[in-house]
């Protein structure tokens, strides 16, 4: 997907429209109109807005109103086009991308529909929302920790594309969430942020939550010296296996390091 060109082109056609219209239904966004010569799109299921012109270079740019997302988007995908390009009245919007053809827009926004689900803020709502429909005996730990940690794994699932950060592996069932800081340890926030933690293989969670393995601040994954030689060769685990990280994973695997890595 070409991210890095493109400014706004002619006015969309019947055809154009009506096709943007069904890609974004099918990304989630249920809520469309026409504005400023592009469909709009906002959900009532999650908290993103978009906004779809043509492209004069082919294909479409594609507007959103979510900073983390578009921040998110960039660490997949690439470097935003600059907002300046986009109509002085859609100053709302975060940033924008060049989606090439209408099959890359439809991935585009079902991608970005995910994530403003998914980052630390929507998951709190979504927290708060889930709790408040549970009675008020129910509002016990056990229950907080249920809804807690399926949201999380859901954040996860959104932000490593449903793959284990590690290995690629795109098994649901053989997925994990692991928390950097674990539950115990970290407030509700913290609980709840995708950043604190990995979407890893099944295997690979229990060396990461026991403290077997940790991650570097360059995403290298580092054994602990508790591993004898066949368990980290029968693991696969050499000096250039690395995964791709954001800044804000930073302190929470700070924190891996300090407090559950086995250092010896």
């Amino acid at each position: 997907m070409n991210t890095s060109t493109g400014s706004i082109g002619s006015a969309l056609t019947v055809l154009e429209s009506h096709a943007i219209r069904k890609v974004s239904r099918d990304a989630g966004f249920d809520i469309l109109f026409d504005r400023l010569g592009s469909v709009v799109g906002e959900s009532s299921h999650a908290p993103l807005i978009c906004a779809i012109w043509n492209s004069t270079n082919s294909g479409f740019i594609v507007a959103l109103s979510m900073a983390n997302v578009v921040h998110a988007l960039e660490s997949d995908i690439g470097q935003a086009i600059n907002s300046a390009r986009l109509p002085s009245a859609s100053s709302e919007m975060a940033g924008a991308f060049h989606a090439s053809d209408i099959f890359r827009l439809e991935a585009l926004l079902k991608r970005a529909w995910q994530l403003s689900r998914s980052l630390p803020n929507a998951l709190i709502s979504r927290f708060e929302k889930a709790l408040s429909e549970v009675s008020a005996t129910e509002r016990e730990v056990t229950v907080r920790q249920r809804i807690g940690q399926n949201l999380f794994r859901e954040g996860l699932l959104a932000l490593w594309g449903g793959r284990c950060a590690i290995t690629g592996l795109d098994a649901p069932e053989l997925l994990r969430a692991s928390h950097a800081k674990p539950w115990a340890d970290s407030s509700d926030i913290e609980r709840l942020d995708v950043f604190n933690g990995l979407l890893l293989a099944a295997h690979w969670d229990a060396a990461f939550d026991s403290g077997l393995i940790t991650i570097s601040t360059s995403g290298h994954v580092v054994p602990s010296a508790a591993l004898s030689d066949s368990t980290i060769e029968v693991l696969g685990l050499s000096e250039d296996l690395c995964i791709r990280l954001q800044p804000q994973h930073d302190p929470y695997l700070a924190w891996h390091r300090e407090r559950v890595f086995k250092q010896s």
